[in-house]
């Protein structure tokens, strides 16, 4: 994962953050996954 950019305005974009979250959350052995 990589670190993650400023929150975005949008809905789509937060959903897309949302969406990389649970990814990363997914493989903690990432160091960069918040």
């Amino acid at each position: 994962c990589l670190n993650l950019e400023p929150l975005p305005d949008s809905i789509e974009g937060l959903s897309n953050l949302a969406s990389l979250r649970v990814y990363c959350d997914n493989f903690t052995a990432m160091p960069n996954c918040l």
